[in-house]
């Protein structure tokens, strides 16, 4: 098996010191490197050296589709040579909203990085439910525009081990190697679909 050094980019490194308390059992495992501002290309160019797969993660800011562009050009300017964005299924749905966020960015990662570039679409998350929890305690309900729509929510933590998985079958050191896709399209789902009525009744139990 290939063996793989891992680093995660940071605002700070007290951001570096909260993860690391965070994970306590693994803290001494953990390497880090410091980008002050995910705006610069310039900065996030820096943090990129040296760097051969990048797991880009769309972070959650008003600004994200812009910040999403910023991290490929960045890592196209650093040599890096296979990417994978954290982004979303909505990246397939045509609304200027998501295209701005999710869709420009897989547009960008095909055309500067050809069959080496992958994007997870990736599902709700079944943590962002806690955030209902209180409606469910408190009125049994939970206010969404849904109705009976049907969804397999994930957990982050899935995410990022596909994310991991995804660039690890990347081909390093093969001069020719690539992926067959031009973008490499990943469906991240989860086991099961459920409705809004089906989680609030979870909930409250």
């Amino acid at each position: 098996d290939r063996q793989f050094h891992v680093e995660a980019i940071v605002r700070s490194e007290a951001r570096a010191a909260e993860v690391r308390a965070r994970f306590p059992a693994h803290a001494e495992h953990l390497q880090f490197r410091t980008c002050a501002d995910a705006a610069s290309i310039d900065d996030v160019t820096a943090a990129f050296a040296g760097v051969d797969g990048a797991l880009l993660v769309t972070p959650v800011h008003h600004e994200r589709g812009h910040l999403t562009l910023n991290m490929i050009h960045a890592a196209k300017r650093a040599g890096v040579k296979y990417i994978c964005i954290v982004g979303s299924w909505t990246a397939a749905c045509e609304h200027p909203r998501f295209r701005l966020d999710f869709t420009d960015g897989e547009d960008l990662a095909r055309k500067e990085f050809p069959h080496h570039a992958a994007s997870l679409r990736n599902g709700f998350f079944m943590s962002n439910f806690l955030g209902a929890a209180k409606t469910v305690k408190g009125a049994n309900s939970i206010f969404t525009p849904l109705k009976d729509t049907r969804f397999a929510s994930i957990d982050p933590d899935d995410i990022g081990h596909t994310g991991a998985a995804v660039l690890r079958s990347a081909p390093y050191g093969d001069a020719d190697g690539k992926w067959d896709e031009e973008l490499k399209i990943v469906n991240v789902s989860g086991p099961e679909t459920t409705s809004y009525d089906e989680v609030a009744s979870i909930l409250s139990e």
